[in-house]
């Protein structure tokens, strides 16, 4: 039997039009839909990859936001539970996991190249709450904003 996986849709109706072995009409359906089912995975791995790459682009860009699950999951048409696993999944990284990245190297880079002041600094990449920005930079890398800025301006 020849491939039919390459072979065009209307030459695949053809042959089934002039078929007369109900075997080899059964084999050209079978063919068919075993080639749609794998253009439809092919198909449904690039959207979800698509809402992947919104969603990290969105939080790229508003880091210094308010972000919430609810508010992303909407923005790429998903449940917030759904858009979680598929993130998840997808870059190894939880969304919380992935905000916080973004905002840290974020404000390390700031702690680095400007002179501005720590609390403004943990404001602008959205950490309304200044101990709290303090909290999570020291667990992130291991020592305070001052003391980062500090030992990586020398």
């Amino acid at each position: 039997m020849p491939d039919n996986t390459e072979k065009s849709l209307d030459t695949l109706i053809t042959e089934l039009y002039i078929q007369q072995d109900i075997l080899e009409i059964i084999r050209t359906i079978q063919s068919l839909a075993d080639k749609i089912v794998q253009n439809y995975g092919a198909a449904s791995a690039l959207d979800i990859r698509r809402e992947i790459v919104s969603t990290q682009n969105y939080i790229n860009q508003n880091y210094s936001r308010d972000l919430s699950v609810e508010m992303l999951a909407s923005l790429v048409y998903l449940t917030p539970d759904y858009l979680s696993r598929l993130f998840k999944k997808s870059t190894g990284k939880s969304l919380s996991q992935y905000i916080r990245q973004v905002r840290m190297e974020q404000a390390s880079e700031l702690l680095r190249t400007t002179s501005r002041k720590v609390i403004d600094i943990g404001t602008s990449v959205g950490y309304a709450n200044y101990s709290y920005f303090c909290q999570s930079f020291r667990e992130y890398f291991g020592r305070s904003p001052e003391k980062y800025r500090q030992e990586e301006s020398l």
